[in-house]
């Protein structure tokens, strides 16, 4: 996947651990971390102030 910059913030997904992460992009701290049920398989979108990304768990996640 690739990464996403929204708002001051890096978002990445590290599909083989099955994480998606949120890193400041100021400070370069880790702000936050959610762990899906597979790979990551595509790259993350930014709609409406929520980040959306595809998951080869057969769901797509949706984080306001």
């Amino acid at each position: 996947m690739s990464a996403l910059v929204v708002g001051g913030h890096l978002v990445a997904g590290f599909g083989d651990s099955h994480r998606l992460a949120v890193l400041n992009t100021r400070s370069g701290e880790l702000e936050w971390v959610y762990e899906v049920g597979g790979i990551l398989n595509t790259s993350a979108i930014f709609v409406d102030w929520k980040i959306i990304i595809g998951c080869d768990d057969g769901y797509v996640y949706c984080f306001a």
